[in-house]
């Protein structure tokens, strides 16, 4: 039986996928990384009354992140 290798998983960084979706919406990236917001699965939870609750004022930036996941 052959030993089990991990191989390396390409982690997911928040603030990168931010700022690939908009440049102006990488000024959220430690807000979202704050409030537990660090994974793919987590940011497809999203609602507009989680952006709205943990800072992210702009109704434009909510909906370009709601869309963007």
């Amino acid at each position: 039986i052959a030993a089990a290798t991990s191989m390396p998983v390409a982690s997911f960084d928040v603030r990168t996928w931010l700022a690939s979706v908009h440049p102006s919406l990488a000024q959220y990236g430690d807000v979202l990384v704050g409030n537990g917001f660090e994974t793919k699965d987590v940011l497809r939870t999203l609602t507009d009354s989680d952006l709205r609750d943990i800072g992210v004022a702009l109704l434009g930036h909510r909906r370009q992140l709601i869309l963007a996941v």
